[in-house]
Formats: structure tokens, sequence, C-alpha cells
């Protein structure tokens, strides 16, 4: 027998022996096109917040947790299908989702109420000036006065029209990550930079833990801003 044709048996033979790969079908669930092998109960979930058919309530709430703390309503889900903008809803979501899970571990997830209050009092805050609201309180930040001091991440999710960014506060390293699937511009730079005069107006006081050894204590307006180059774009 030929070389050759004695390696395309070879060749044949060790194929047989590989399984075949059966690529499913794609399907339309709700506004979803997915892989066809998707179970029932998981296109039960799709329909009961996508489908239009019924007169289902938009402001129903349809996740919550035994505690309470952590909800959304039907409207806010539905902002996850293919055309829509995720509002603040479901960031806020997981947000206290992830926070519940670690907390003890060295990180505090903010919501988008924080950076979007902060806006809000931008021209005060660049002025240094303290006014009605700019507390932990005020900044619905409250619940994690004890968690702060110990803290080594602080997460605070942030909106540009319509584009979602992340500004981490690394308090373990004193500088600060910036997050953004399109590119840092000037102006979210600027906003970031709000952040952290807003950051030492109420935890100005806090002795931090966990800021790096040996290294003098910076405020958070010293902290370097770096545009962190692993975010998928």
């Amino acid at each position: 027998m030929l070389r050759e044709e004695t390696l395309i048996l070879l060749q044949l033979q060790h194929q047989q022996r590989e399984p075949f790969i059966v690529v499913p079908a794609k399907v339309k669930i709700g506004p979803f096109v997915v892989n066809g092998d998707r179970s029932e109960s998981e296109k039960r979930v799709v329909l009961f917040v996508y489908d239009t058919s019924t007169n289902l309530k938009l402001d129903e709430t349809i996740v919550d947790s035994a505690s309470g703390c952590i909800y959304t309503t039907r409207n806010s889900v539905r902002t996850l299908g293919p055309d829509g903008f995720v509002e603040d809803g479901i960031i806020t979501l997981f947000a206290d989702y992830l926070w519940q899970e670690q907390r003890g571990v060295g990180s505090v997830y903010f919501t988008p109420y924080f950076s979007r209050k902060t806006k809000q009092f931008s021209k005060e805050i660049s002025e240094g000036h303290v006014v009605d609201g700019l507390s932990t309180k005020g900044l619905g930040v409250k619940r994690f006065d004890n968690d702060i001091p110990t803290c080594k991440m602080i997460f605070i999710p942030m909106n540009d029209t319509k584009h979602w960014f992340l500004l981490v506060v690394r308090i373990d390293l004193q500088v600060a990550e910036i997050w953004d699937s399109l590119g840092c511009s000037r102006r979210r730079k600027n906003q970031c930079k709000t952040i952290l005069q807003a950051l030492d107006m109420i935890y100005g006081s806090v002795e931090f833990t966990m800021r790096p050894f040996g290294e003098k204590k910076k405020i958070f307006a010293e902290y370097t801003i770096n545009e962190q180059t692993l975010c998928p774009k």
C-alpha cells in the first residue's frame, strides 16, 4: 500500500474515534435568538419577562430576595434585551447582589445612585462647599460605613450619555482605574475626578487599614487615574 494511502486511512480511523459534535439549531425565544438546546425552564423564564402576547405588568417585582434587599421589576429586566439600554435598576441589582455575596472580603459595590447624586453636586464638590446631601446618607452609601475602613476596593458604576463605565478605587494601591469599553474620554475622566473629590468629602477622616504598607496616606483626589487596558472593547 502506498504511504499516502496509509496516512489517509489512519486519519479516517482517528476521525471515527472522535465524537461527533452536534451544533444545535438556532431558535427564537422572546427577543433572543439562541441555541435550541435550552431547557424548558429557561424558555419559560424568558417568556415570563418578555412575552408581549399577555398583559404582563411592567412594574411587577420579579426578582426578590428573602431579605428584601435585592429586587427589581420586569421593566428593568426587559432592558437586557438585544436593543435595550441597561437601566439603573439592573446595575443596582447586581451591585447589591455582589455586596451581599462578598461582604467582608474587602470590596464595596456602590449603586449608580451615588454617581448620579454626585453629578448633581459637581459644582459644590469642585469648589469644596459642604452642603446638605453631601454625606454618606445623602449619597446613598450610609450602609457601607462599617465596611469602608477595611475596604480594599470601591466599585462605582457610572453613566455618561447612555454609556456605562466603571470606576474602581483601589485603596490598597492608592490609585483609581477606569474600566471603559469605549476608551476613556476626557469628560469621563473629569467625572471620575469629581467622584474622588466627593469621596474625600465623605471619607476624609477615615483611617484606611488596607492602604499600601509604609506609604503616606493620600487623599482620594491625589490618586493617579489609570485606564484599564484589559477592559473588553
